[in-house]
């Protein structure tokens, strides 16, 4: 079929209408892709998928479709040695194993003969490619929080560092705060407030600030009516947090590594699971769509 048939018949917004039925953008594409057939076989097979799909509707079941993430750009990161995923990649990973993991687990329902006597063996051919990878998901959940951010407990190391900064952290604020409360820099503060510049929290003051206090300026406003002033008193500390999150990247890095190492040793499978699971969600668009239109799955002579 040639691209002024396909025009002529709006197949593209027929195809269109069907892709809006689908509950991922991997479903999505797929229904996109999707282009008529001319072997028997073939328009067997789909429209059999298609029946088994509607059955399991008309039944009132409906299979858990939601959760299936695109992560075909980190799919192609895995396969490349050496690329480091960060922690929304990881959990968009993590989080399509486990819709793919729960398709696969309603599914099995309907092997054989399956529930209540009615089997979907295509649907269930389909299910059959997921693979397997809770160890992997698991791993993913236990280091990063569902905001995307690596959790203290990624690591006994992330976790001691991270009470040490709040701690160091802490101690700069409350000293920083005695200074600004203090009765002799009074006339020399701009604000009572502790910023941060540079990485290093500074006090807003003053330019005449040297005559009560000594400390290292890391700028000023606009206007120069007050400069960034970090006290001598609290350098030494303010060196230490930067180390501190120094070494805090380095474990983030640490363990990010580990996790996407873990994950591309089944770079392949992870990749023909999201094509198993956006499969299945195009068969569920294709019956959708049937379903909102009334038609009907015809015989084939």
């Amino acid at each position: 079929m040639n691209k002024h048939a396909f025009r002529v018949l709006e197949y593209d917004k027929v195809r269109d209408i069907v892709a809006c039925y689908a509950a991922s953008e991997p479903g999505r594409a797929e229904v996109l892709a999707l282009l008529p057939a001319a072997e028997l076989s073939v328009v067997s097979e789909r429209l059999g998928e298609t029946r088994e799909f509607l059955h399991i509707l008309g039944s009132g079941d409906h299979p858990p479709l939601d959760g299936i993430r695109d992560i075909r750009r980190e799919v192609g990161k895995l396969a490349v040695p050496g690329r480091m995923l960060q922690p929304a990649e990881l959990l968009n990973i993590a989080v399509t194993l486990g819709a793919a993991r729960r398709l696969k687990t309603f599914f099995q329902r309907f092997e054989g003969t399956g529930k209540a006597g009615m089997s979907a063996p295509l649907l269930c051919g389909r299910t059959a490619r997921i693979a397997p990878l809770k160890q992997s998901e698991d791993a993913v959940h236990a280091a990063v929080d569902e905001t995307g951010e690596v959790k203290d407990s990624a690591s006994p190391a992330l976790r001691r560092v991270r009470k040490l900064i709040v701690r160091t952290r802490d101690e700069i604020m409350d000293r920083m705060s005695r200074i600004l409360r203090d009765s002799g820099a009074q006339n020399i503060v701009q604000d009572q407030v502790i910023t941060v510049r540079d990485d290093r929290y500074v006090m807003p003051l003053k330019p005449n600030f040297r005559q009560n206090i000594k400390g290292v300026v890391h700028g000023h406003s606009g206007s120069r009516a007050t400069v960034f002033v970090e006290p001598l008193e609290v350098v030494e500390q303010n060196n230490r947090l930067a180390e501190l999150r120094m070494e805090e990247r380095e474990e983030v890095e640490r363990v990010l590594r580990e996790l996407t190492g873990l994950l591309a040793r089944d770079a392949a499978a992870i990749g023909t699971t999201l094509d198993a699971a956006a499969g299945i969600d195009a068969i569920a668009a294709r019956a959708r769509f049937g379903t909102e239109y009334q038609g009907a799955v015809p015989e084939l002579s």
